[in-house]
């Protein structure tokens, strides 16, 4: 990826005659349809929290589903196990690096591209997918101060950026393969006290104004202890004016274009999952290829506790 030109990965979007996205529920997801919305005038007709797909209530499920199995959707802030779907996202896909993983041919991942795979989990890409776009387009926006802060608290960065989380794998991110001019910019102030101070003054009472939670999240911040706040929601009928309300300041901040959002969403329960992964089982090249086979799994990701969390039953 270090040696890799972000034209030639940008091309992946060309490669399909997208019409609409399916967006992950919280805030990196967001940043990451306006920006694509900027680009592409992509609006978005679903969203996915790794358990339900919901969907514009406009269509039945039989024309979602045939929709989305001709490639009109790509999804945004998610990582997806279907050719069909292309996807973007920033999650560890891969045990090994010469793990052949056939549905994965159309999925945009900075891991897969740096060939990062659950063998250097400490090397993993720490920051949002917005930042992964933000590269890929060259598009370092004009923004106001709450706007950088925004992409700070995407997936919280700014949190892994601090020296007692991952910060010289953030700093080698930004310095060798995914450079953010704002991130950069901001790399050493985020481990200090004032800046923590400012995200909880100017920030957090933004954000709590939208009427969206902070969502699930364990880590918190070095000096004053802040928790992420990732802005996500469950139901999107029920938290469609929150969502508008956070999709309004993000305009407002940055520069990039609203995508409009359905008026109301039918939606398909998956089955979560997970499995632990036996060593006898890491040690099989051709273990995850055929899991995830067997399994007829929709989507995953895998943990550094030898875990995988999946997902099946979305499109059958």
């Amino acid at each position: 990826m270090k040696d890799s030109s972000p034209n030639i990965n940008i091309e992946f979007f060309s490669k399909f005659s997208v019409e609409k996205m399916i967006i992950g529920n919280d805030l990196d997801a967001l940043l990451s349809s306006c920006l694509l919305k900027s680009k592409f005038g992509w609006d978005i007709v679903g969203i996915y929290d790794y358990h339900t797909i919901w969907f514009d209530a406009k269509q039945t499920k039989q024309d979602f589903l045939k929709n989305l199995k001709s490639q009109k959707y790509i999804a945004v802030d998610l990582d997806i196990y279907r050719n069909y779907l292309p996807s973007v996202g920033h999650h560890i896909l891969s045990l090994h690096p010469d793990d052949i993983l056939p549905q994965h041919e159309n999925t945009l991942n900075p891991n897969l591209l740096r060939g990062i795979t659950h063998e250097k989990f400490k090397q993993k890409y720490p920051m949002g997918t917005v930042h992964f776009l933000m590269w890929l387009f060259d598009d370092y926006l004009k923004i106001t101060r709450l706007g950088e802060l925004l992409l700070w608290l995407a997936d919280s960065t700014f949190i892994n950026a601090q020296s007692h989380r991952f910060r010289e794998n953030v700093k080698d991110w930004l310095e060798n393969f995914v450079p953010n001019n704002i991130l950069k910019n901001g790399f050493d102030a985020v481990d200090t006290k004032a800046f923590e101070t400012e995200v909880r003054k100017s920030a957090f009472p933004v954000l709590y104004k939208t009427g969206l939670g902070r969502g699930k999240g364990q880590v918190k911040s070095r000096h004053l202890k802040l928790q992420g706040y990732q802005c996500q929601w469950m139901n999107p009928n029920d938290s469609r004016k929150k969502i508008i309300n956070l999709l309004q300041i993000i305009k407002e901040n940055l520069e990039w274009e609203s995508p409009h959002l359905p008026e109301s969403f039918n939606f398909i329960n998956g089955t979560r999952d997970s499995k632990r992964i036996k060593s006898s089982e890491l040690n099989q090249k051709e273990f995850l290829r055929r899991f995830l086979g067997d399994k007829k799994v929709f989507s995953y990701v895998i943990t550094n506790k030898n875990l995988i969390n999946f997902t099946t039953g979305i499109d059958y």
